[in-house]
């Protein structure tokens, strides 16, 4: 069962049970790629944030591109249905496709985050 399947309770359970162990974690938790519609997921990141049940940054891993889209997009409407939360930040996973132009790579320079992933399981901190 995948992290998207599960309730939104079960998340909340499962992080409120964990949040001891997460003052451990020193630059924050990466969580996997939203589902294409966000809505829910992004409903219960509020949550946790919005109540204090994780005190650490929060970051979501966003490939570079989604298929034919680009994963900006999807990052975008996860960020704006979280209010812009600043524990939330992206976990760019660089894929080995590019985006067709420059722009589409330019935009993601102003996005809060700071860790990159190679999509081959390392994770390089900034």
């Amino acid at each position: 069962m995948h992290l998207q399947e599960l309730p939104r309770s079960c998340l909340e359970q499962a992080l409120v049970q964990d949040k001891y162990c997460l003052r451990i974690i020193s630059c924050g938790i990466v969580l996997p790629s939203p589902p294409e519609s966000c809505e829910f997921y992004a409903a219960a990141l509020s949550r946790i944030m919005l109540n204090g049940i994780c005190t650490t940054q929060l970051m979501v891993n966003i490939p570079l591109l989604i298929g034919e889209a680009d994963g900006w997009t999807s990052w975008n409407a996860l960020r704006l249905l979280c209010d812009q939360n600043p524990r939330l930040q992206v976990c760019l996973e660089l894929t080995a496709d590019l985006p067709e132009t420059d722009q589409e790579l330019m935009r993601w320079l102003a996005e809060p985050g700071a860790v990159s992933a190679s999509g081959r399981g390392s994770v390089d901190v900034y």
